[in-house]
């Protein structure tokens, strides 16, 4: 599954999540929660929901827009490792389809957490659990450990591949001389 797949399919989850828990929660939903994962503010039912609707639909604006910036900004003002190497005209069409991919995994990793909380929140909500938990936690730190990995890998990514001749910096021009 393409990453833009996955997270159209991750927005519909969270969207369908909220259709699901809109009648089966109290009129009053914790909304907030204090560090130890405690209940510390409230919304109405129908903020709460229509909050987290819109907060899903605006990231999905949000990442269109940023994926519709990457396909039109000029290559001068781009900032990517070995741009010179990356962005020649024939590579630029591959390598910006390569950073709207990796946008689009770092969207779904985003609105996967969403999903998430989401969960723990109406599962305060309905008496389920006191608390968030643990699982909030362990939830974050696994978003920002996949972020991380995203990133190591879009560096990884964009290296110079071997024997372009080229200086390791992509900058200025340099080659590198054969002994």
């Amino acid at each position: 599954m393409r990453p833009l797949q996955l997270y159209l399919l991750l927005v519909g989850f969270h969207l369908g999540q909220l259709v699901w828990y809109a009648p089966r929660l109290p009129e009053t939903v914790a909304s907030h929660f204090n560090a130890a994962g405690e209940p510390d503010g409230w919304m109405a039912r129908g903020v709460f929901v229509g909050f987290l609707a819109g907060l899903s639909l605006f990231y999905l604006a949000a990442f269109f827009g940023v994926a519709a910036v990457v396909r039109r900004t000029p290559a001068a003002v781009v900032s990517l490792p070995n741009k010179e190497y990356w962005l020649a005209p024939e590579r630029a069409a591959a390598t910006r389809r390569a950073i709207t991919g990796e946008l689009f995994k770092v969207a779904a990793t985003t609105q996967a957490l969403m999903i998430v909380v989401t969960q723990l929140t109406a599962e305060v909500g309905l008496g389920r659990r006191r608390t968030l938990s643990d699982a909030f936690w362990v939830a974050l730190a696994a978003y920002f450990g996949v972020l991380a990995w995203r990133l190591v890998a879009l560096f990884r990514r964009f290296r110079l591949p071997a024997g372009t001749g080229e200086t390791e910096a992509g900058e200025g021009g340099g080659k590198i001389e054969p002994d």
